[in-house]
């Protein structure tokens, strides 16, 4: 767990204790990989349904309502170290939803679906870096600051790395890693658990990125990469 995290949920706690746990705000706006585009009156992600159709096992133009892709992909070599997204300097846009090989595609979920760059089975090794963005909630009554916490869970081919917050979005010196992985390179055979205590600022825009390795293998150029993501009771905590 980054260092940061870890001094802030130490904060955090001795904080909640003495502030008696006050009441939560639910982080609508923080979506599930796969959905429609949240809604922009306040109800965020709960309004959002399943993208359908998906495209095929080859990739195709229909796109994730919330979560996007670092273009151009891959960001880095796969020969090269994790590149970091706060100061990557790169566009983005919406990311395909796909179906990725029947081994390890789940379509009975009905949470979320995979997310990956177009081409399908035919996407080079290297880093590939999916971006969401929410809106953190107005400042609670009698509270000047929140937290987000939340759990969730992964699949990733070939394997997540870590998970950054830049809050606010476009401030690069607001942006950190919160959550750091080791899954090795079969992330996508089961879901993989996660869990973020972070400082969040009210009433501002933020950014989530998750950043995948897809392995080198053999054909160079016939190697599938993908994102699911599931966030669990996301949450805003004032104190």
């Amino acid at each position: 767990m980054p260092y940061r995290q870890v001094l802030f949920g130490l904060l955090l706690t001795t904080t909640f204790v003495s502030a008696q746990n006050p009441t939560p705000v639910p982080a609508t706006t923080l979506c599930d990989t796969g959905l429609t585009p949240k809604s922009g009156t306040g109800t965020g992600c709960t309004t959002s349904t399943l993208v359908t159709p998906i495209n095929p096992f080859d990739g195709g133009p229909i796109v994730d309502g919330n979560w996007d892709l670092a273009q151009p992909y891959p960001s880095a070599s796969y020969t090269a170290a994790a590149p970091n997204p706060c100061s990557l300097a790169t566009a983005y846009a919406a990311a395909p939803v796909n179906a990725p090989a029947g081994a390890y595609y789940n379509p009975d979920d009905h949470l979320s679906q995979w997310i990956s760059p177009l081409g399908g089975n035919l996407t080079p090794p290297g880093w590939y870096i999916y971006r969401t963005a929410f809106q953190v909630a107005p400042a609670s009554t009698g509270y000047l600051h929140y937290a987000l916490i939340t759990a969730g869970q992964y699949m990733a081919d070939n394997e997540t790395v870590a998970i950054y917050l830049e809050d606010p979005a476009g401030d690069s010196a607001s942006c950190g890693p919160v959550a750091s992985f080791n899954t090795g390179t079969g992330a996508f055979a089961a879901w993989n658990p996660f869990k973020i205590t972070v400082p969040v600022i009210p009433a501002t825009h933020a950014y989530m990125y998750f950043v995948v390795y897809n392995a080198y293998t053999v054909p160079l150029d016939e190697d599938p990469t993908a994102l699911r993501v599931e966030f669990t009771s996301p949450a805003f905590y004032p104190y």
